[in-house]
């Protein structure tokens, strides 16, 4: 596995970057954007800028109060962190507590395990939004 992390910067060609890091566009690769800076449309423009050069990757994120990049801590920042796996593959499932209807943290994590885990599942990264449910909870 190959990890790249970059300071997102509007006016730096961000295809750039990624050609400079050798990153290509494969299913394989997982690009995890956060974001301190908390406005949708400043969202939606990275995102869309990054399927634009890599339409085959798995992106996914949250937004931070602040993010690490080169050992600093950066507030009003966003950070794109990209790994490249060479054999795995990488798959998003996504749940939603209050959209699926589930009364319970155990059953939603049942939900969500058989969902995405399986035999082969060497990772499992999730993220839940802190004020709507206990992340601890939900791992039990």
């Amino acid at each position: 596995m190959k990890s790249h992390s970059f300071l997102y910067e509007f006016g730096h060609d961000l295809a750039d970057s990624f050609a400079d890091n050798g990153i290509l566009d494969s299913p394989r690769v997982l690009v995890q954007v956060y974001s301190a800076i908390q406005k949708r449309d400043h969202i939606a423009t990275i995102l869309a800028e990054i399927r634009s050069i890599l339409p085959s990757a798995i992106i996914t994120g949250a937004t931070t109060n602040a993010a690490i990049h080169a050992g600093r801590i950066h507030e009003e920042a966003t950070i794109i962190s990209v790994c490249e796996f060479e054999s795995s593959q990488v798959s998003l499932i996504h749940g939603d507590y209050a959209n699926d209807r589930i009364t319970d943290f155990r059953s939603f994590g049942q939900v969500l395990g058989e969902k995405s885990a399986h035999c082969d599942t060497k990772l499992l990264l999730c993220y839940a939004a802190g004020d709507k449910l206990n992340a601890e909870d939900l791992a039990r």
